[in-house]
């Protein structure tokens, strides 16, 4: 007959109360579990690499658990020196392509008005900026109740006139007196810290035929061409 296992005995401080004493207990046999599945998982990798070499001849050897594990040593050793040499290779096919005249990274383009990531366009003014543009058109045209049924002639299409009745009518102006310098509107500002309409006013200055163009477009219902 089969002796029965016999449960560990584990190592409890009896001067500890009852409540510590099961802590102690189940932590103890929490380790010898970790370490009884650790052995068992050596044990059936052991088992299972014995029947791989069993099996599969190596080399052109059989039976020869010695030889064939010293080849498939000596195998892996190889491939890792070829892994080596196409990691080299490819450090260097990267390093040629970087410094390659052909494959130079184009400059970053900054918009002329905030000073942020322009766009790669023959003005560079970013999107953050034209929007703002569009934002005081609207604010423009419903200052005035301007509709479009009613401007087929264009006599509103005008730059200056748009610029000053920014400056005196249209709400939420310039609380500088429209005396702000670049960077009252920088890129780098929070958005409520920046003055809109300056930075507005100073498209108008940088890009006149494309804030007029706008207009057109608000106003007449023109397709805006790029």
């Amino acid at each position: 007959q089969q002796q029965q296992q016999q449960p560990p005995e584990f190592y409890v401080d009896t001067n500890l109360p009852p409540e510590e004493q099961d802590i102690m207990r189940q932590q103890q046999q929490q380790q010898i579990m970790m370490q009884q599945q650790q052995q068992q998982q050596q044990i059936l990798s052991h088992l299972q690499m014995q029947q791989v070499m069993a099996m599969m001849p190596y080399g052109g050897l059989v039976g020869d658990p010695m030889q064939m594990q010293m080849q498939m040593q000596h195998d892996v050793e190889n491939v890792q020196e070829a892994e080596k040499v196409a990691r080299n290779l490819g450090r260097r096919k990267r390093r040629t392509s970087v410094t390659s005249p052909d494959s130079q990274v184009k400059p970053k383009v900054f918009c002329p008005v905030c000073g942020g990531v322009g766009r790669s366009s023959e003005l560079k003014i970013c999107g953050v900026c034209f929007g703002g543009v569009y934002n005081d058109i609207q604010k423009w045209m419903s200052t005035h109740r301007l509709q479009k049924e009613s401007l087929s002639n264009g006599q509103y299409i005008d730059l200056d006139r748009f610029v000053k009745d920014l400056k005196t009518i249209v709400p939420r102006g310039c609380r500088n007196n429209y005396q702000c310098e670049s960077s009252a509107f920088s890129h780098q500002l929070y958005a409520y810290d920046r003055c809109c309409r300056c930075r507005t006013l100073k498209v108008c200055e940088v890009a006149p035929q494309r804030v007029v163009a706008m207009l057109r477009q608000s106003l007449l219902g023109t397709q805006l061409a790029e």
